[in-house]
């Protein structure tokens, strides 16, 4: 019995709810019927009628979807909220069972027609204009509208400071129908982010609304999404920038290596096609009509022109090494310049003042072996009382032992041999002389490379990526 009478109580309970949810929904039919009956939704709401409908406008950030640098364009997913009100809406909520909100299809209405003024696929409507959507209509005659979806836009890209850069994009709205006489918007200035997605290459660091400045002639109200993003260059610092860097120090080994090094020319042309390769990695990124050029193009372009020069030098060093060194000597316009004010410019002079020195002490010990040699054999040759002797008795001992005139006439043969040896001798350290003064000349030149080239990796290093995004702060971080 007891279990009954709960069932049956339970019963009556659901039944009672049922009967007030259809009667609630019978009356916000009847509501919507009698708000909508006599309305025209072509007049627009303010009163008087001489001014123009206010739509306050904010707007919420969902997503940026993607900024493409090549195409310059921009896509971002956002939420546009419209409020204004339309006394013709209202009533008195106490005299409809309290209802306070009252939800309305948009066709019904007026309403607000605001289109999306440099949209790339050439519909200026937003998203929610083409197809069926509803509003909230409260007691007091407020209507709040939204309408969502993704917007893309034209978006001229800086590419002056890549791989550092912030890009400004703006995305404009305007009033399509009504004109300003009839429609103002006004803008709320901040930007709803809160849930904003956060993008993989791109940070938001600014949006916000902005009234459209009015020109002249215009007869339709607007208002602007200004937005700036920060590229997120780690990416780039460690598969680009880090590695050319790397490469750069590479360009001082060139000049490092020995002379005899028969790798120095493919080291060096290897190190020209690695930032070739970096050139066009960037420059296939970049957008073609760019009205500036980027500092890391700046930066690879300047170490393709110093690997290049590294080659040249190369070559120009080679040659001196290899070459020159086997015909005349330096001429003394070069002695002076490499051999002489360079030589004390880079810490040269002492090695070059040594191997001087080294050079004039072994031609005084040949030329003082050759003039011993000479005279050794004049004595030989000198007549005198000795050689009288020799003479008066010549037949008889040519007679006696025909051997000592052998003898003497190979040892005239010897001095000569000694004397051409002597004199070849000479030949060979006058050539030693000559191709040690191209050696050192090749010396001078590679320190001064070295020198060179750690200043100018230095230099552009700090210039392309310290310097000049200090002075443009406005286009780089």
């Amino acid at each position: 019995m007891r279990n009954t009478t709960i069932g049956m109580l339970l019963l009556f309970l659901l039944v009672a709810i049922l009967m007030k949810s259809s009667h609630a929904f019978h009356d916000e039919d009847s509501l919507t019927e009698y708000l909508l009956s006599g309305y025209g939704k072509k007049a627009h709401p303010s009163l008087p009628r001489q001014k123009p409908t206010v739509v306050r406008v904010s707007m919420k950030l969902g997503l940026l979807l993607e900024l493409k640098d090549k195409e310059q364009q921009v896509s971002v997913a956002t939420s546009i909220n419209m409020i204004w009100n339309d006394s013709r809406l209202s009533w008195n909520a106490s005299a409809h069972d309290n209802i306070r909100a009252l939800t309305m299809a948009a066709s019904d209405i007026w309403v607000p027609v605001i289109g999306h003024a440099n949209r790339i696929d050439g519909k200026p409507s937003l998203p929610d204009h083409d197809g069926p959507n509803w509003l909230t209509v409260r007691s007091n005659g407020t209507i709040n509208w939204n309408i969502s979806g993704s917007l893309t836009a034209p978006c001229p890209v800086n590419a002056a400071c890549f791989p550092f850069d912030v890009q400004k994009c703006q995305l404009h709205f305007i009033a399509l129908k009504q004109s300003i006489n009839s429609l103002k918007l006004e803008p709320i200035k901040s930007v709803d982010t809160n849930g904003y997605i956060r993008h993989s290459e791109w940070e938001l660091i600014k949006s916000e609304l902005k009234p459209k400045l009015e020109e002249s002639g215009s007869t339709k109200s607007g208002f602007v999404l200004d937005m700036a993003v920060r590229r997120r260059h780690h990416y780039y610092m460690f598969s680009v920038i880090a590695p050319s860097t790397l490469v750069s120090v590479l360009i001082l080994l060139v000049f490092y290596l020995p002379l005899d090094a028969g790798e120095r020319m493919s080291f060096s042309v290897t190190i020209f096609l690695t930032f070739s390769l970096f050139q066009i990695m960037v420059t296939d990124r970049l957008p073609n009509a760019s009205g500036s050029t980027s500092i890391l193009a700046i930066y690879l372009f300047l170490q393709m022109v110093l690997s290049a020069l590294s080659v040249v030098v190369s070559v120009l060093v080679l040659n001196m090494h290899y070459v020159y060194s086997q015909g005349s000597r330096m001429p003394r316009w070069m002695r002076r310049l490499f051999l002489g004010r360079l030589a004390t410019c880079i810490g040269m002079r002492k090695t070059v003042k040594d191997s001087t020195n080294n050079n004039s002490i072994k031609l005084k010990i040949a030329e003082n072996r050759e003039k011993s040699m000479i005279l050794r054999h004049h004595r030989l040759s000198e007549p005198g009382p000795a050689s009288d002797v020799t003479n008066n008795n010549s037949n008889l001992n040519n007679q006696q032992n025909p051997r000592i005139y052998e003898l003497v006439s190979a040892v005239h043969n010897v001095l000569r041999e000694v004397k051409s040896i002597s004199r070849r001798g000479h030949q060979v350290e006058a050539s030693e002389k000559v191709q040690e003064e191209w050696r050192l000349g090749a010396m001078a030149i590679d320190r001064l490379m070295i020198i060179f080239c750690v200043a100018a990796v230095i230099a552009s290093t700090l210039v392309c990526f310290l310097i000049i995004p200090r002075l443009n702060k406005d286009v780089c971080t």
